[in-house]
């Protein structure tokens, strides 16, 4: 059975300023995705927050996971008269960021590997 984020992620104004946190917590989403993103291991992590569980963190991965997901990307388009290489530069920088996603995606889901492997 699939993890529901929504068990263990909340989003209050009065708590971290609405940041998505783990419910009970100050725990930001943020700072969990953070520490995975660097390399942290689930054991340090849960060393780090003795009063969080496995399966809360990963409804943060889920939570972030699912935000990705349901990202709305806008591309913006550059009114000029040199609008034909305006047009090709913007191209290649979003082909460039496209690239840099792929690589980061990448390296997060090889140590996401290694975090469910734990």
């Amino acid at each position: 059975m699939q993890l529901n984020y929504k068990d263990y992620i909340i989003s209050n104004p009065a708590v971290m300023l609405g940041k998505p946190v783990i419910k009970g917590t100050r725990i930001t989403v943020e700072l969990i995705m953070e520490k995975i993103a660097n390399d942290i291991p689930m054991e340090e992590i849960l060393e780090s927050h003795p009063h969080i569980t496995r399966k809360q963190v990963l409804a943060c991965v889920q939570y972030a996971l699912e935000t990705i997901k349901n990202e709305v990307v806008y591309t913006l388009q550059e009114e000029s008269d040199n609008y034909q290489e305006n047009n090709f530069k913007w191209d290649s920088f979003l082909e460039e960021i496209s690239e840099n996603r792929k690589e980061n995606n990448l390296a997060m889901a090889s140590k996401l590997d290694k975090l469910f492997a734990e």
